[in-house]
């Protein structure tokens, strides 16, 4: 399992989770996957890097996987950035609510009864990281950072 894997497997799964949260207004994209024209507003999700995690051994394959949820707003259509302010919040208080991601994304008891579009993942936790906020003239630019522990469950599949 390359950490690249690894990284667009996180980065699909909270975008299909995203996309079950907000609903309307805000164009959903995978960073890996968007095309090269992007709708505005848009919240693109994207995995950036992945770095082992520093209490568990390597071969686990348990990572922390930084991910960025970037929101764009054209500040000419919403003069007073209220869907951007509500937008932020909604992913702010979805990331905020870890065990609830976890119960979505992570595989379910039974194994049969398993409709996720993304397997072969285990999200053991959601960590805050630092929240750099941008604006440039046309539009407003908010982005979460957060880091995500996982592991791939084929890791063992693919070292035999």
């Amino acid at each position: 399992m390359s950490d690249l894997s690894l990284a667009r497997k996180v980065e699909s799964a909270l975008t299909g989770y995203m996309e079950t949260i907000i609903t309307t207004g805000l164009n959903i994209y995978a960073g890996h996957d968007k095309a090269a024209v992007v709708t505005i507003p848009y919240l693109v999700v994207y995995a950036e890097d992945t770095q082992p995690h520093p209490d568990l051994p390597s071969f686990t394959g348990v990572r922390i996987v930084t991910t960025r949820f970037e929101i764009r707003v054209d500040s000419e259509v919403d003069t007073d950035r209220s869907d951007l302010d509500g937008w932020r919040k909604t992913i702010e208080d979805t990331l905020g609510s870890v065990p609830t991601i976890l119960a979505a994304l992570n595989a379910p008891t039974p194994p049969a009864d398993d409709t996720r579009d993304i397997t072969e993942l285990h999200i053991y936790d959601i960590i805050a990281a630092n929240e750099p906020t941008e604006m440039d003239r046309a539009d407003w630019i908010e982005q979460i950072v957060v880091g995500v522990v996982a592991q791939p469950l084929d890791i063992q599949s693919e070292e035999a």
